[in-house]
């Protein structure tokens, strides 16, 4: 295997614009897209190229540890989302086998979403994306973070944006997560070029790591499937 420092140089040339690009287009479909396994590969991808730019800005090896925090997150998420998936289809085929025993309707467990349904659409949110960025893209000369190259000021930006607008749209843990994670990600590409602190950016990771763990525990927490009682009269 060869040494960080020859990987870095010759990682070097897709270090800039084509690793900024592919951040900011992961970051842009998690937004979008709402299956988690394509969720999952994106914020995989995201880290990927989140480590290539970190090459250019900071020392090879937190490079190394973004892409095992990623990886370990990404772990942890898949887990808890199929052991959700599995036992929801189980419990779906239990109410219907007992819906057809006791020849009644089938019961299935799920979660009834208390957000707008317009703000689960995909042409909604690819809108909301597309205006985000080109709002970000008219004011980026205003909005110039020192000690940062045009480039990767406009992807601390965009990671910010996408973060809140995450946050803004979403009440499940799994992609509200995915919006704290960018928002971190930010904060330790722009703190991390500022003061090259080594404690701090292990902090952000360690931090990484809690937010990865807290949203994996919430997910299992929340939506977890509740079989409800079919005989129970309805509320008014």
């Amino acid at each position: 295997m060869p040494p960080l420092s020859s990987l870095a140089a010759a990682l070097d040339g897709v270090s800039g614009l084509p690793a900024i690009a592919l951040a900011i287009v992961a970051a842009a479909f998690l937004i979008i897209i709402a299956d988690w396994r394509s969720s999952l590969l994106m914020m995989q991808l995201l880290y990927l190229a989140l480590a290539i730019v970190s090459l250019r800005l900071l020392p090879p090896e937190w490079a190394v540890l973004r892409i095992l925090v990623g990886a370990l997150i990404g772990i942890m998420w898949y887990l808890s989302a199929y052991q959700l998936n599995r036992d929801r289809s189980r419990l779906n085929q239990t109410n219907t086998a007992a819906a057809i025993a006791q020849d009644r309707p089938a019961v299935r467990a799920k979660i009834v979403p208390r957000w707008p349904w317009l703000a689960t659409t995909v042409t909604f949110r690819s809108v909301v994306v597309i205006m985000v960025g080109l709002g970000l893209f008219l004011t980026r000369a205003s909005v110039a973070l020192p000690e940062l190259s045009p480039d990767a000021d406009f992807l601390c930006l965009w990671l910010t944006a996408m973060g809140l607008l995450a946050l803004a749209l979403e009440e499940e843990p799994f992609k509200a997560g995915m919006g704290l994670l960018m928002w971190l990600a930010a904060v330790q590409i722009f703190y991390g070029n500022l003061t090259h602190d080594a404690r701090m950016i292990g902090v952000i990771g360690a931090l990484e790591l809690l937010v990865g763990l807290a949203c994996a525990y919430l997910m299992v927490a929340r939506a977890a499937p509740v079989p409800a009682n079919p005989d129970q009269e309805p509320r008014p």
